[in-house]
């Protein structure tokens, strides 16, 4: 899996986290049950050319195309790779509104949301260090999750990306972004940020780096350096 090393919310956030998904190493290879569980089941969503998922269905404004150069980390390698990353253009605008960096308040912390949501899921996962690539999340002036940003899902042998990468084959990796997906669009709504004494669509990254293990059928988060269940 190869990401970024550094994110930042707004026009570069967006500039860095175009879709790397093009350039991904493998993905991760869930268990025969999880491969088999929605067969045949229809996809309502979809990574669009900006490397956007739509929620909402509404008007969104892209910038022009841009071009970066990133260091990123490579399964395997110790030391990052400079990487050209080209990008369709980013959200600028909703509707109109201008896109803005900020940080929506949300009623319980985020990350836990999302990965409480997803547990059932992600444990069906064999041991390994994952990232679930969920990033720029667009929020409306009323507090609506209208879009986010998706790169996939990775996982390696060793914390950080370092080890063997753990493989994914299609079928599990489309499950992983449908349940994604749906978490996302029934999020309970933030509190938009305010500026200027008016509420204003934002986009931010309320978690980062996005890191979760599966040890011995338990999930776990890090905090303040330490793995924590769950």
């Amino acid at each position: 899996m190869v990401m970024p090393v550094a994110r930042k919310v707004g026009r570069r956030a967006f500039r860095v986290l175009a879709w790397v998904a093009l350039s991904l190493v493998g993905f991760i290879m869930l268990l025969p049950s999880l491969t088999h569980a929605q067969k045949g089941g229809s996809k309502k969503y979809a990574v669009n050319s900006h490397g956007i998922v739509d929620l909402c269905g509404r008007k969104f404004t892209y910038s022009n195309a841009t071009t970066d150069t990133i260091e990123v980390n490579v399964p395997g390698k110790d030391e990052g790779v400079a990487k050209i990353i080209k990008t369709n253009g980013y959200p600028i605008q909703l509707e109109g509104k201008h896109i803005q960096d900020g940080q929506p308040v949300f009623n319980v912390p985020f990350e836990e949301h999302l990965y409480r949501k997803l547990k059932k899921l992600l444990l069906q996962l064999p041991d390994g260090y994952y990232n679930l690539g969920v990033y720029n999340i667009i929020v409306d002036d009323n507090g609506r999750t209208c879009a986010f940003s998706y790169e996939g899902c990775s996982g390696s042998t060793e914390e950080g990306g370092k080890g063997k990468a753990i493989k994914i084959n299609a079928r599990a990796a489309a499950i992983v972004f449908d349940e994604t997906c749906n978490v996302m669009a029934n999020l309970p709504a933030f509190s938009p940020p305010v500026v200027n004494g008016k509420k204003v669509v934002s986009v931010s990254n309320p978690i980062y780096p996005n890191e979760f293990k599966i040890e011995k059928h338990k999930l776990h988060l890090k905090r303040k350096g330490v793995w924590l269940v769950l």
